[in-house]
C-alpha cells in the first residue's frame, strides 16, 4: 500500500492512495513517481492559502461569539447593580472573555484592515477598566459606599458607552449586519 500524506492541524490529507502498486505496469509507475510532488505542492499551496484565512475568519467569530454571550446576559436581567457581587462577577467573566477573544482577533492580519478592529479595541479597554473599577469599589465600599459607586460608574459608563456606541457604528456600517446582529445575537446593542 502506497500512501503519501501531509499533517496539518491533526488532519491527514491523502494526496495519492494506491491499493495494489505493483498491478502497476512500469509506465505508471512513472507517471505516479512523477506526479506525486507535483500533487504534493498542489496540496501544500492549497493549506498553505486556505488555513491563514480560515483561523483569521474564527478569531473573528469566536470575538463575536463572546460579544453576544455578554450582551445576552447583560440585557436578559435586570441591569446589574454595582453592589450586587454576583452579577458583576458574572458580566465581568463574561466581559474579559470577550476582550480576550478581541485581542486574539487583533492579532490576526485581517484585523489591520477591518472596522472591527475599533470594537476589538474598545471592549477590551472596557474589560479592563471595569475589573479594575469594580475591585476598586469592593476596596472603598466599606468606608463609603456612595463615593465608591459613584467611582465606578464615573470609570466604567463613559468607556461602556463608548464600547456599545462603536459596535453599533460598526455594525450599521457592515454589509453583513442583520445576519451577524441575529447570529451572533447582537440585536439588543
Amino acid at each position: 500500500m502506497l500512501c503519501y500524506r501531509f499533517e496539518c492541524f491533526e488532519r491527514c490529507i491523502i494526496v495519492r492512495h494506491l491499493e495494489n502498486i505493483e498491478s502497476c505496469t512500469a509506465l505508471q509507475r512513472a507517471a505516479l513517481r512523477d506526479s506525486v510532488p507535483t500533487m504534493k505542492r498542489l496540496a501544500l499551496s492549497a493549506l498553505i492559502l486556505l488555513i491563514p484565512a480560515l483561523v483569521w475568519a474564527d478569531e473573528k467569530e469566536t470575538m463575536l461569539q463572546a460579544l453576544g454571550q455578554f450582551e445576552q446576559a447583560w440585557r436578559s436581567t435586570t441591569p446589574c447593580e454595582v453592589s450586587s457581587n454576583a452579577c458583576q462577577t458574572r458580566e465581568i467573566w463574561l466581559a474579559q472573555q470577550a476582550a480576550q477573544a478581541a485581542n486574539q482577533y487583533l492579532n490576526t492580519p485581517d484585523a489591520k484592515e477591518s472596522q472591527w478592529r475599533l470594537v476589538a479595541q474598545s471592549v477590551i479597554k472596557y474589560s479592563q477598566a471595569r475589573s479594575e473599577a469594580y475591585a476598586a469599589y469592593v476596596r472603598a465600599r466599606n468606608q463609603d459606599p456612595d463615593a465608591a459607586e459613584k467611582a465606578y460608574h464615573s470609570t466604567v459608563d463613559p468607556l461602556e458607552q463608548d464600547f456599545i456606541g462603536q459596535l453599533k457604528a460598526t455594525l450599521r456600517s457592515d454589509v453583513n449586519s442583520r445576519e451577524i446582529a441575529q447570529r451572533f445575537g447582537l440585536v439588543d446593542f
